[in-house]
């Protein structure tokens, strides 16, 4: 019994050192490494959008600024006007009166318009006229044996001309009607030159074996030229097909008087211009 009692109290001291020498070493050791901590996802911001490049929007009407115009039509006027002429045969004084009426030509025309300041704008256009024109010719012509005993003689004569430019300067007024039509009315001053074919000479021939009738064979024409600063008034409409290309319709009428002599005989006044109407391309930018 004193010998177990002996063991037992030797034991208890190793115990309890052997306990606290695996308590420091634990202590000792650095402690293990623990695996971090898995992080919430961070809440992901949307990425800033960059804006889409704009494209230039479809040009509105308010956008066309320039209106260029190409036209065909016909310009009606009524013209009727005339010249008469003396000459010398068979030693006496003989006449004719050539009468000429003018009532249409075929017309060529354009132009071009700036628009300025909101709805007005300023246009400049031209136009061109050329059409054959035939005379009556009324003729005194004298007796070849008789003195004082002129014998009639008449006709109708061909291959004259008539030519006529105008150039209009213009104030308009645009009003678009909606996205597609455009209508416009335009007024100023018009300048006028024109060419017209007088009959200065005529031809004849005595009948057969009787000096009392004679006729007609021919005749000479001299061209006289005369200008004119007269007005204008018209109207015009564009339907546009695409942003650029259109196709109108237009009114415009002018008026002028010129006075044209030939070879410094009787003065002749011709009427410039008329109503003109015709219809064509239009162009916008």
């Amino acid at each position: 019994m004193p010998a177990q009692r002996i063991r037992t109290r030797l034991a208890a001291p190793a115990f309890a050192a052997a306990f606290l020498l695996a308590a420091a070493g634990a202590a000792a050791q650095p402690p293990a490494e623990q695996p971090p901590a898995e992080q919430p996802p961070a809440e992901q911001q949307p990425a800033e959008q960059q804006p889409a490049e704009q494209q230039p929007a479809e040009q509105q009407p308010a956008e066309r600024m320039r209106i260029v115009s190409v036209n065909f039509g016909m310009q009606l006027i009524h013209d009727a006007f005339m010249n008469r002429v003396t000459f010398q045969q068979y030693d006496e004084t003989g006449s004719f009166e050539a009468h000429y009426d003018v009532t249409k030509h075929h017309a060529l025309d354009g132009g071009i318009a700036f628009r300025l300041w909101k709805d007005l704008a300023v246009g400049f256009a031209g136009s061109h006229v050329a059409e054959p024109t035939t005379a009556r010719v009324d003729a005194q012509i004298p007796h070849p044996h008789f003195f004082g005993f002129s014998r009639p003689a008449s006709g109708v004569l061909r291959g004259l001309n008539r030519r006529e430019i105008g150039l209009h300067i213009q104030g308009q007024y645009w009003w678009f009607v909606n996205e597609t039509f455009l209508l416009r009315a335009a007024w100023g001053p018009t300048i006028f030159m024109a060419r017209q074919d007088l009959v200065s000479q005529i031809d004849t021939r005595e009948a057969r074996d009787n000096f009392d009738q004679v006729m007609l064979t021919g005749h000479r024409s001299r061209t006289v030229t005369a200008g004119s600063l007269g007005l204008n008034l018209g109207f015009d409409g564009t339907w546009f097909m695409t942003e650029r290309v259109g196709f109108g319709f237009g009114v415009r009428y002018s008026r002028g008087t010129a006075t044209i002599r030939l070879g410094g005989r009787s003065a002749t006044p011709l009427e410039l211009g008329g109503t003109h109407a015709s219809g064509g391309l239009r162009l916008a930018f």
